[in-house]
């Protein structure tokens, strides 16, 4: 399939980082060379679902890894004209206003070292500001399967008036019972036995 091929090619780019550094610093380095041909958005839409089964495979945190993909993809995108589409307006208002044409390469002696700071500043950075690092707030819901759901019980629900064992909610086969809310109280009760 073609996410297969996507997947096969990109695995290669990326490779098989020990680090999560060397995680960041090849997803950064390449997503920014690609972003300066190509427009960010779908670039960093395509690279998502990848960029977590890659996190997946090399056993780095997904949360270590999204952001520096989406801003590899902006920083990149200032390289040179059709990199995003900020370029493309500004030089458009100076071609109308001062008739002033910019070629493709014009911007890159100045968005090179710019990329260059914005890589460099992640890279020392990231491990402290990003989910999960070092002076992160631990984990993310998109490290694992883990997924919060609500769910309103109604008068003619099967479970409405019965205890949790009967109702069914608590042999779900993976789904654990968090809290229950009551409407007419509001009260919120947590971590309910099986007769509550």
């Amino acid at each position: 399939t073609m996410t297969g091929a996507v997947d096969w090619y990109v695995g290669k780019l990326l490779g098989n980082p020990k680090t999560c550094a060397g995680a960041q610093l090849r997803l950064i380095g390449s997503v920014s060379f690609i972003s300066a041909f190509l427009n960010n958005t779908p670039i960093v839409a395509v690279m998502i679902p990848i960029v977590m089964r890659w996190a997946k495979t090399i056993g780095v945190s997904a949360s270590q890894l999204l952001i520096p993909l989406s801003y590899g993809a902006i920083i990149g995108g200032t390289c040179t004209l059709i990199g995003t589409s900020t370029n493309l307006v500004v030089a458009g208002l100076l071609e109308e206003t001062y008739s002033i044409g910019i070629n493709l390469f014009d911007v890159t002696p100045y968005g090179v070292p710019v990329a260059i700071m914005g890589i460099a500043y992640m890279m020392i950075f990231g491990p402290i500001l990003l989910p999960g690092g070092q002076g992160g707030s631990g984990g993310s819901p998109l490290d694992g399967d883990e997924i919060l759901l609500g769910a309103r019980i109604t008068s003619w629900s099967p479970a409405a008036g019965r205890s949790v064992k009967r109702s069914g909610l608590r042999d779900t086969g993976g789904v654990y019972l968090v809290s229950v809310r009551r409407a007419a109280t509001g009260n919120i009760h947590r971590a309910v036995g099986s007769e509550f």
